[in-house]
């Protein structure tokens, strides 16, 4: 049995890091930093979400043969879990938020505050499975089991409503990267937004692209870019291309390896503007293998 909870655990990680290297962990600031927690909070969501799963699927199918120290080995995991997703899914709301005021201002805020009214609901309900989880283990008596059985599955459904957020979560563009404009006044530098109009010509083929350049100065960049049709709609295309050129240092056109994470959303992180000054960006959109079409548009960074 340690043989096997061996394999499962460095095939979970193994699965659980192509995620955090794919999804929005990957890019933007210290992402070596991110993507190791990024990988964390899954395995502890999987753990604690996917364990309920099983355990509610038990209790509702055979809960008068589930072993009460099952049930009470459960609880343990499960709290230990949650202990790592809060601690994990605090630093990962701080780096894709950045302030208060985008909790409440931007889709992915709001997005990000139903899911942790979701999980604080779970919390709640899983304070109730281990009140009557303790009563199981200390009296035996089997009567709990039917109290439990109510409260697990409950707890189970919440859990994949929360799987649901999360999953729309990964297909929106992080809070931090949605603000473009210097703070008045202080000449600071923020992202970079651009949003120019496509038409590669043929059916379904005219939207906007929405794209970002994060931190929006000389040095390291993420860039963002998402794909939306006429009706505000992700759109998805089977190639995005990408390039940079510098009027200024008469640099480039420097390739943008833009890679697809989601639908609609294309990002690379480590893109390096030597010089200030002004950027000419050329983004090519191919919606079909004969209908493409490439535009440009200028930003400056300080």
């Amino acid at each position: 049995r340690g043989g096997v909870l061996a394999a499962v655990a460095v095939a979970g990680t193994a699965l659980a890091w192509t995620w955090a290297s794919a999804e929005h962990a990957s890019t933007g600031p210290l992402p070596y930093l991110s993507m190791p927690v990024d990988a964390a909070h899954l395995l502890a969501a999987g753990t604690w979400v996917g364990g309920l799963l099983v355990l509610a699927w038990a209790l509702l199918r055979a809960g008068a043969t589930v072993p009460p120290g099952a049930v009470v080995r459960f609880s343990g995991v499960a709290f230990a879990s949650v202990c790592v997703l809060a601690a994990t899914g605090l630093y990962q709301s701080w780096r894709q938020v950045g302030t208060l005021s985008a909790l409440v201002e931007t889709p992915f805020g709001r997005l990000l505050l139903l899911k942790a009214a979701g999980v604080g609901l779970m919390l709640g309900l899983a304070l109730m499975s281990r009140r009557w989880t303790r009563r199981l283990a200390g009296t035996g008596d089997r009567a709990p089991l039917r109290a439990l059985r109510r409260w697990v599955g409950a707890e189970a459904v919440v859990g994949l409503c929360v799987i649901a957020a999360t999953t729309a979560l990964v297909s929106t563009q992080p809070a931090r990267t949605q603000s473009s404009a210097p703070a008045a006044g202080t000449g600071a530098s923020a992202a970079v937004s651009l949003r120019p109009e496509f038409d590669t010509g043929g059916p379904g083929g005219r939207g906007f692209a929405d794209v970002v350049v994060d931190p929006g100065r000389r040095g390291p960049n993420a860039v963002h870019v998402t794909l939306t049709g006429p009706d505000g709609d992700l759109l998805d295309a089977p190639e995005v291309r990408a390039s940079l050129t510098s009027r200024t240092g008469s640099i480039g056109p420097l390739p943008v390896p833009v890679e697809r994470v989601s639908e609609g959303h294309w990002t690379v992180s480590g893109v390096q503007l030597p010089v200030a000054g002004r950027w000419d960006l050329s983004l090519t959109v191919r919606t079909s293998e004969f209908d493409q079409t490439t535009v440009k548009e200028s930003f400056e960074i300080p």
